[in-house]
């Protein structure tokens, strides 16, 4: 189901995010985003960044954000940007926080692309 909600198969990305066809809800949309970021979809992973740096669906963390929108930049313009724009507004303990967390679930994702094939 996550893949389908990356990508958009058969699920618009953002229907419950936005309210597209359905009931507005954010906790439910980040629940998908989640699941998709466990296959590694950047896209996922950015708009996981998004919820966490703007308290949507989940209480705001700069923490999480920060080392979601490291993974998403590998893949998408612009998130090193917003990654950068919320570095700023963290101390250099949260950021290295951000930074091991960001290796943490590097390795966790490809282990589970790895399985998954």
């Amino acid at each position: 189901m996550g893949r389908f909600y990356a990508t958009g198969f058969g699920v618009p990305r953002d229907m419950n995010l936005r309210g597209r066809g359905v009931k507005r809800d954010p906790v439910q949309a980040f629940h998908f985003f989640f699941h998709a970021t466990e296959m590694g979809y950047a896209a996922a992973q950015n708009n996981l960044a998004l919820m966490y740096a703007n308290g949507q669906g989940v209480e705001r963390d700069f923490v999480w954000a920060y080392a979601w929108l490291e993974l998403a930049s590998k893949e998408i313009s612009g998130a090193e940007r917003l990654r950068d724009e919320v570095g700023r507004q963290m101390s250099a303990e949260q950021l290295e926080r951000a930074r091991r967390l960001a290796r943490q679930i590097a390795g966790e994702v490809a282990e589970t692309r790895r399985q998954a094939k």
